[in-house]
């Protein structure tokens, strides 16, 4: 689990008021992981799970697998 912090610029003259940390696995706007999104494309792929049977195993919504 990764907790994905929110912060805040005080500079008055700052452009961007707030901001979210990033790095390489979780892009700005992704709620997972590139690794978790692998995972589930070769469970169904290679091991013959159903898109549903791979969202239940793994914790995710079938549309997002």
């Amino acid at each position: 689990m990764w907790r994905k912090r929110c912060w805040y610029c005080t500079e008055p003259s700052c452009p961007r008021r707030t901001f979210t940390e990033q790095v390489r696995q979780v892009p700005a706007g992704a709620r997972i992981t590139e690794r978790l999104r692998s995972a589930a494309g070769r469970r169904v792929r290679d091991a013959g799970s159903t898109v549903v049977q791979a969202s239940r195993d793994l914790g995710l919504s079938w549309p997002t697998v």
